[in-house]
């Protein structure tokens, strides 16, 4: 049982069928175009008849997934997405969702993937049909770095209507949500209650995008700051937080195997970041990297989340090079941090200043380099980068500076608390 992600085969929990199993039954979907492997953001849920139904217990036997893939391949329409998701619980897969955009959710289509749930004519959903979402999103998050996350109202519940986040006005926002909450042109059983109902049992966090997040503790300080920072949205980071390092290095981990980290890379991020924030006594506004605030980081939060981005104030570390006074930016949840770090300081490919230290990240060479690859991009401050590089240019690994020290023994703890 596999499904294809990026041109490879993964192997799946629940029962799946695609164009490589059955190239007749289920054919490779015709509308779209191609597209890069780190386009696809979020997933989009669907209902065949977009009705609101009952939710029935178990399965029912089922080959419409199947005629639905036929259909999409067929048809004279411009439509297509990427998995049907039966009324047993079988996936069927009509594209790879790294690879093919599909034409499902129209502005949104570039940055999305798209699920059809079948439903009775009647709008009846099933247990098997909403046990696959969940295995199915599961998958997708973790192999395409996606959230593990849904827009939800007030009351916690899932957003029923259009979102002005969600529409592609803003951007790509990261996460899963219904074709309800990005058009006017379909009602609230496009896909229903039931579907984000199920992803939120099963740990998928809500996220208010109705409102500007995070409901955070700010100070009415009258000190100066940039322009481009809001004053409404600076948090409060007077007091330390309280330490439990066990704690911390389990919501760190838990944050980065959700957006598609293995184990040792994960570790090895959250001991940086153990060193960064002590362990979390100055993690303000899910910030645990100590980075530093920018006009650009500030408008895409902007776009991203649909409010203020959150921010802080500290002391500069002045013997590192630092201002007296410095500006760190905030994320919603430690989840969009650990993507956004990710992307940011090892990036897979480009990057500019922190190209290097990506490389070295994700290549299987030594592990302690690409730490001090980070250091030497500037991480750490100019001073930091300063004596990295003298002890690269004399032959050195740069093992033996104080930081790399500091930081293999925080690995160690981390190593042993995970």
């Amino acid at each position: 049982m596999t499904i294809i992600i990026a041109g490879e085969l993964v192997s799946t929990a629940f029962e799946s069928v695609s164009w490589i199993d059955n190239p007749r039954e289920v054919p490779k979907a015709t509308d779209g175009r191609a597209r890069a492997k780190d386009a696809a953001k979020a997933i989009v849920l669907h209902t065949v008849h977009g009705k609101r139904g009952a939710l029935k217990t178990g399965g029912k036997p089922s080959k419409r997934a199947e005629s639905y893939a036929r259909y999409q391949a067929a048809t004279a329409r411009d439509v297509s997405w990427h998995f049907t998701i039966d009324t047993d619980g079988t996936v069927v897969q009509s594209a790879d969702p790294a690879l093919w955009l599909c034409w499902h959710a129209g502005a949104v289509n570039g940055w999305t993937i798209g699920i059809e749930l079948v439903q009775d004519a009647d709008g009846t959903l099933y247990d098997a049909t909403l046990a696959s979402v969940v295995a199915l999103c599961e998958l997708l998050c973790a192999s395409l770095a996606i959230p593990r996350r849904l827009p939800v109202d007030a009351s916690g519940k899932s957003a029923q209507g259009v979102i002005a986040a969600l529409t592609g006005a803003r951007g790509p926002w990261g996460g899963v949500f219904g074709h309800r909450n990005q058009t006017h042109n379909r009602g609230p059983g496009d896909p229903g209650d039931q579907p984000f109902e199920a992803l939120l049992r099963a740990g998928f966090e809500g996220a208010r995008l109705d409102a500007a997040p995070p409901a955070l503790p700010v100070t009415s300080s009258s000190k100066s700051h940039p322009a481009w920072l809001d004053s409404r949205a600076e948090v409060d980071a007077s007091e330390p937080k309280p330490v439990d390092q066990r704690a911390f290095v389990g919501r760190h981990l838990a944050a980065l195997r959700a957006v598609g980290l293995d184990d040792v890379r994960a570790t090895e991020v959250v001991a940086h970041l153990a060193i960064e924030s002590g362990w979390g006594e100055q993690e303000h506004a899910c910030n645990a990297g100590g980075v530093k605030a920018t006009e650009g980081d500030a408008q895409a939060y902007e776009r991203t989340f649909g409010g203020p981005m959150p921010w802080y104030r500290r002391g500069g570390h002045t013997a590192s090079g630092d201002a007296p006074e410095v500006y760190y930016r905030g994320w919603p949840d430690a989840q969009a941090f650990a993507a956004g770090w990710l992307k940011r300081f090892v990036p897979r490919e480009g990057g500019e200043r922190y190209k290097r230290t990506g490389e070295l990240f994700w290549s299987d060479g030594p592990r302690v380099a690409w730490f001090v690859e980070l250091i030497r991009a500037g991480y750490r401050g100019v001073v930091r980068e300063a004596e990295i590089k003298a002890i690269l240019a004399t032959g050195g690994d740069g093992s033996a500076h104080p930081s790399v020290q500091t930081y293999l023994r925080a690995l160690a703890t981390v190593r042993g608390l995970a």
